[in-house]
């Protein structure tokens, strides 16, 4: 399905937060502030502070809107039948 049906989750999510790590000898998470989540263009952007010389680790979820839900089931029931 084409991006324009999923919706991407944001940090407060309790099930399934978007967010990024950094990985290093200790792990740290991203701080909202440097996260912008745009679901207009379906993207997720990170803007560091700092230089960043360990490994960042993007934990992107997303779920399906209104209209992706209603073509998901439509394809359901039609190929049910």
């Amino acid at each position: 399905m084409d991006s324009r049906y999923f919706t991407i989750t944001d940090g407060s999510d309790p099930d399934h937060p978007t967010g990024a790590l950094i990985r290093g000898a200790t792990d740290t998470a991203v701080p909202s502030s440097e996260m912008t989540i745009d679901n207009t263009h379906h993207k997720v952007k990170v803007e560091l502070g700092s230089s960043l010389k360990d490994v960042l680790e993007l934990n992107i979820y997303a779920y399906l809107n209104e209209d992706g839900q209603e073509i998901a089931f439509q394809k359901t029931d039609y190929q049910c039948r």
